[in-house]
């Protein structure tokens, strides 16, 4: 089955989720919704939306450059969470270009080996002590987003990758990166049914960022598949991988190695 087929099914899927969960806390507070007016009120309105969005990605597709970064990115990774706080500031100073991919499991099923128990156990164990030293709260997704949604039999990852593409092009790919990724690690027990809240916390409509989604799923299918090949081609294969100048630095650990290169590289010359 092709991307743009499992990232429509999923799409739907996981919309249908938060939808019902919306609604059943409605009646449950006397028929207001967590989404208030207020708080659409406040996200931009359509022809902000959509100007911002061609306007971005429009943009993004000229302006590669050689001082950008290219920041390869997967929603399921606790190391990527781990990591975008110090992104996101570095990203003050320099251009981030996010390129979601989908998780090792999903994309690279051969280097994923999921009966790897110890593997899988390290990575959690380590992740949990770094974010301890970091003084972030940490746990794991519940669900894991390779979790089957029941209504598609196919990961939920796809839909949340989808969903991230979708944010850069709106100009704030770190900033809901970001929020989805405490949403996953920090916050929520059942993330599923807050996802309008990580878009409205962007400044956006959920049902205009919704809409422009299911009227792009070919680009977007297809930059996932692009943002996989380049990742394939960086000289690593893990997230998150920053690519500076066609030079590869992976994992959260290597964050402050990155800005010594910039700052050695760019000089004063930096935004």
């Amino acid at each position: 089955m092709g991307l743009k087929l499992l990232l429509k099914r999923n799409l739907a899927a996981i919309k249908g989720v938060s939808k019902s969960s919306q609604e059943k806390r409605a009646s449950h507070k006397g028929g207001r919704s967590e989404v208030t007016p207020n708080d659409l009120g406040k996200a931009r309105e359509r022809s902000e939306n959509r100007s911002l969005i061609e306007m971005e990605y429009s943009s993004s597709q000229t302006r590669a450059s050689t001082q950008a970064i290219d920041l390869f990115w997967s929603v399921r990774s606790p190391f990527c969470y781990l990591a975008i706080a110090r992104l996101r500031e570095l990203g003050r100073r320099h251009q981030i270009n996010l390129r979601p991919v989908l998780p090792l499991a999903l994309r690279s099923p051969v280097v994923h080996d999921p009966k790897n128990h110890v593997k899988h156990q390290y990575n959690y164990m380590d992740a949990a002590r770094v974010a301890d030293m970091l003084g972030y709260p940490f746990s794991r997704p519940d669900p894991d987003p390779l979790t089957p949604d029941p209504a598609t039999n196919e990961a939920r990852a796809i839909a949340l990758t989808g969903r991230c593409v979708v944010a850069h092009r709106f100009g704030c790919g770190l900033q809901y990166v970001e929020a989805l990724s405490n949403l996953l690690f920090a916050q929520s027990a059942d993330w599923i049914h807050d996802l309008d809240q990580v878009t409205i916390a962007c400044g956006l409509n959920p049902a205009l960022f919704d809409e422009y989604t299911n009227e792009h799923l070919s680009d977007i299918s297809a930059e996932i598949e692009n943002n996989q090949q380049a990742l394939g081609s960086s000289g690593h294969w893990g997230v998150p991988l920053m690519v500076f100048n066609g030079e590869p630095f992976f994992g959260q650990d290597r964050i402050d190695l990155l800005a010594w290169r910039l700052d050695r590289t760019l000089g004063n010359t930096s935004n």
